[in-house]
């Protein structure tokens, strides 16, 4: 398309939710970093998630975000809070989530979890 220059990389942005991990997968980079469930687990706050959001729609970046990095992001209680935070400011971006389905298997109701995630702006689990 004329005049439209084609985006550079990075066409993902990792936001990391959570710092830690309840598990200690071996193949997972954060094992090496810290043993098995060794806490305390870091949660990223809601004024983080609003000041990176604030940036990638601010500098007009057009890519997808994935919630994971090195750790859980289902150990934050605040996940559904953060994903809302994004989807408000991105609305046109694909989101997806990497999990281990930690608090989706504790949850009293499997699909009401999963229908939260979906309904605060995730589009891939």
């Amino acid at each position: 398309m004329k005049g439209i220059k084609p985006q550079q990389a990075p066409f993902t942005i990792q936001v990391e939710p959570t710092e830690g991990c309840n598990l200690g997968c071996s193949f997972c980079g954060l094992r090496g970093m810290k043993p098995k469930g060794t806490k305390p687990w870091k949660f990223m706050t809601i004024d983080t998630a609003k000041r990176i959001a604030d940036e990638v729609k601010r500098v007009g970046w057009r890519c997808k975000i994935v919630f994971a990095m090195h750790g859980e992001p289902t150990l934050n209680e605040n996940l559904f809070k953060i994903v809302h935070i994004f989807r408000k400011r991105l609305p046109n971006t694909v989101f997806h989530i990497y999990t281990n389905g930690y608090a989706i298997n504790r949850a009293q109701d499997v699909d009401d979890y999963v229908g939260k995630l979906f309904n605060a702006g995730i589009n891939n689990i």
